[in-house]
């Protein structure tokens, strides 16, 4: 077997040593529980099932999406997971504080005087998700909404906003949440900008493609869910 090797720094390392494969020790990954952050992951995802199991999930937990979740405003479930952390009753829900108390035990939160204030905060970021989720779908309803009352020059970046919209309501719950930081990642990386390719390139080759299957104008679901993260 042949294989090309270029002159730049890396290469040439693995041709001074080709059988760094087979004796390089690979580091064990290890859970850092001292980090605030991550314990406070392990926290609102407690809290969330709690509270999903409260609700009328209309399907399987995996499946929900951002639009069940956010919306209607003003009465969506979001607000409530809120309301419900910030009136946090120790009392009545004694079996989420016992789940709290051992998910905590040995962590940077051991030995805190009750945890009213990791629940308080579990609501808080759900609420700073929440308000750059709606500042997200509000820019591009504002567009969408500008680029409706022009000509028939501008269809195909309209489509592409209603693309966009759709995909943002549409993402499943849970992935959201964990990308955005809310929940644990468990090593996969989060705050991801979404990579637009929806473009006049791409619209006129779904076209074509339409054409020649027999399909309709314009963008197809498949040129928009294959940008998909």
């Amino acid at each position: 077997m042949l294989s090309g090797i270029e002159l730049n720094p890396h290469d040439q390392h693995v041709v001074r040593n080709t059988t760094w494969p087979f004796v390089t020790r690979l580091r064990t990954p290890a859970l850092s529980l001292s980090s605030p952050s991550l314990v406070q992951r392990h926290i609102n995802a407690l809290l969330l099932s709690r509270f999903l199991r409260l609700q009328d999930k209309q399907g399987k937990l995996d499946k929900l999406t951002m639009a069940w979740w956010m919306r209607p405003r003003g009465s969506s479930r979001q607000e409530r997971f809120v309301a419900w952390c910030a009136c946090f009753d120790r009392t009545a829900h004694a079996s989420t504080y016992e789940g709290l108390a051992a998910l905590v035990r040995r962590t940077v939160f051991d030995g805190r005087q009750g945890y009213a204030a990791l629940v308080a905060d579990a609501g808080r970021i759900a609420a700073k998700h929440a308000q750059g989720w709606f500042a997200q779908l509000s820019a591009i309803e504002d567009q969408i909404g500008e680029l409706s009352k022009r000509g028939e020059d501008d269809r195909i970046p309209l489509k592409a906003l209603q693309v966009q919209r759709k995909r943002l309501t549409g993402e499943y719950l849970l992935r959201e949440l964990a990308t955005a930081g809310f929940l644990p990642g468990y090593g996969f990386p989060t705050d991801i900008t979404t990579f637009e390719t929806l473009n006049k390139d791409s619209a006129e080759l779904a076209n074509m493609r339409n054409a020649e299957t027999g399909g309709g104008v314009g963008m197809t679901p498949a040129s928009a869910t294959s940008t998909h993260p």
